[in-house]
């Protein structure tokens, strides 16, 4: 048990304390128990990524997390240069550097920072939130693990200052661990919990992806100066089936599926807000592809249907009733090793449908993304998808979301999601999901202004947006970067780019094999999946000189 004081700092008397650290502390992600000892995980070095809505009331901004540090609370013997350590390279900042030819200084320093005898026991759980995938908001004026329809919602509803207990708990990858600390400020007075956010002391984080760019756009004729327009992309991860390529594929009894991903797209300008949501997600099936048998794609389904159908339901159930509408796109191949999880798919998918009758709001698109490229060429499908008839339909449904910064409330909103998926949901599904966010924000932008359309530097931040999203999703799930982002960033497949993907599917193939179980450990022990953890209890001291 761990026991919380929250107190003015003049109330503190600091004669025979000792700094451990000469980093600063940015804030705290929560407290976790690792083999009976207690410790407090505060992050140390941030960098800011922007603002996604610089014209809001409050700021919107993030920060991206690039090391933490751990404080045993209950022992002195972890006390030490550890915590005053830079983070180890990651396996992701490995590949990284052989993909840019600088394996040789990468090798030069593992070498002078090999691991010695003794271990952290922390030190999994270190290289996981060190690897510049996790971020928060650095103010706590917003929730960052909430799209903004759903701020917006808040809003209306009489929520004019955000209370940071609450958000999406889907994407809060730190929620518990942070549980202890959340329950103790509920138990503050108001006056006090006023001043805990405002400190900054917890933070709650994602995992995924936050960029933000801005334009300058073409002047409306009334004015002589240009638009600053910006545009951002968040990409949350879902931590409820969370894991690595081979270790976690298809869904878990309650409908969680791996790699679930909820992507936002944005933009702002002075006057008024875009916001686009779709999602992806593993096949929701009982399913599994040993990694050694990678290149065979030799996939074996575990679960008979009837087993599965419950399951199933649930997790289209949960997205119906998170975004209302739910249109599958599904870019598996028709025939050989992918051929019979597909149909297994769309099997599952019609007796749904015909379960919820005509009250139905699931569409199916099927479209063989490896076969139409073989034919026709990666260009094509910047064309071809958004005309594909049922993909067409459903756009015109589901609309999209607008708000006045008048106001701050919707003018129109998004009715419904694309629910995108490959095998494992990183490149086919990114490269996909680029081509329907610019479509839809080319819609918007026809109706605000023509000339926007045509913004070279915009659509040039759009791609690497989503470029270095799918490169983030990919690293996280199967330890590189996602293929086919050359063409993602420049529109265009080059030797270097087909170069660049060989690499990566031949590190993807070690790193799965060699390097995941370690990480799959190091994940669910953050995650409290380990039966070695167990529920901190934070007791409440009131000091005198606090109101309440």
């Amino acid at each position: 048990q761990a026991v919380v004081e929250f107190l003015r700092k003049n109330d503190v008397d600091r004669d025979g304390l000792i700094k451990l650290s000469s980093r600063p502390v940015e804030g705290c992600l929560g407290l976790i128990n690792v083999e009976g000892d207690i410790f407090l995980i505060v992050v140390t070095s941030t960098t800011p990524v922007g603002n996604i809505r610089p014209s809001a009331i409050n700021a919107e901004a993030v920060s991206r997390i690039h090391e933490i540090a751990f404080y045993c609370l209950n022992s002195s013997r972890f006390d030490g240069p550890y915590d005053d350590s830079p983070a180890t390279p990651s396996n992701f900042d490995a590949v990284d550097s052989i993909l840019s030819r600088d394996q040789q200084s990468y090798n030069s320093s593992a070498a002078s920072s090999q691991p010695s005898i003794y271990e952290h026991p922390c030190a999994p759980l270190k290289k996981i939130l060190s690897s510049g995938t996790f971020y928060y908001a650095p103010y706590p004026y917003w929730d960052l693990s909430s799209r903004l329809s759903e701020r917006l919602k808040r809003q209306q509803g009489g929520m004019d200052i955000h209370d940071m207990a609450t958000f999406d708990p889907r994407f809060v990858w730190n929620e518990y661990i942070a549980r202890s600390l959340l329950d103790f400020r509920d138990r503050l007075s108001s006056e006090e919990r006023k001043e805990f956010d405002r400190c900054q002391f917890l933070i709650l984080a994602i995992q995924g992806y936050v960029g933000v760019f801005s334009a300058a756009l073409p002047a409306p004729p009334s004015s002589g100066s240009p638009v600053i327009g910006t545009i951002g992309l968040i990409s949350r991860l879902g931590w409820k089936r969370a894991g690595t390529r081979f270790n976690t594929r298809g869904v878990d009894d309650e409908g969680n599926v791996a790699n679930f991903v909820e992507s936002e797209t944005i933009f702002s300008t002075s006057e008024t807000t875009f916001s686009y949501v779709q999602v992806r997600g593993s096949v929701p099936l009982f399913w599994e592809q040993q990694g050694i048998q990678t290149f065979g794609h030799r996939i074996q389904i575990t679960r008979p249907p009837q087993a599965t159908q419950p399951a199933f339901e649930k997790h289209f159930a949960q997205l119906l009733d998170e975004y209302g509408a739910v249109h599958v796109i599904n870019l598996l191949g028709q025939k050989e090793g992918e051929a019979s999880i597909s149909y297994a798919y769309n099997e599952h998918l019609k007796t749904t449908i015909h379960a919820t009758g005509d009250n139905a709001d699931i569409g199916v698109t099927d479209f063989d993304f490896h076969s139409e490229v073989r034919m026709r060429g990666h260009d094509s499908l910047i064309s071809s998808v958004p005309r594909l008839d049922g993909v067409r339909r459903s756009s015109e449904q589901f609309g999209f979301l607008t708000s006045s910064f008048d106001s701050d409330e919707p003018i129109t909103e998004q009715r419904g999601i694309f629910r995108t998926n490959c095998l494992d949901c990183l490149d086919r599904t990114n490269f996909v999901q680029d081509i329907i966010s610019r479509t839809t924000l080319e819609q918007f932008l026809f109706n605000i202004n023509q000339s926007w359309v045509n913004s070279g530097s915009l659509w040039a931040s759009h791609r690497e947006l989503w470029a270095e999203s799918g490169d983030s999703l990919s690293k996280i799930y199967a330890g590189t970067g996602a293929l086919n982002t050359s063409f993602t960033r420049t529109g265009k497949r080059t030797l270097a780019g087909v170069l660049s993907d060989a690499t990566k599917s031949v590190s993807r193939a070690y790193i799965n094999n060699f390097q995941d179980k370690a990480k799959q450990t190091a994940i669910d022990m953050f995650l409290v999946c380990s039966p070695s953890n167990y529920t901190l209890h934070v007791g409440l001291i009131r000091r005198p000189g606090f109101p309440g």
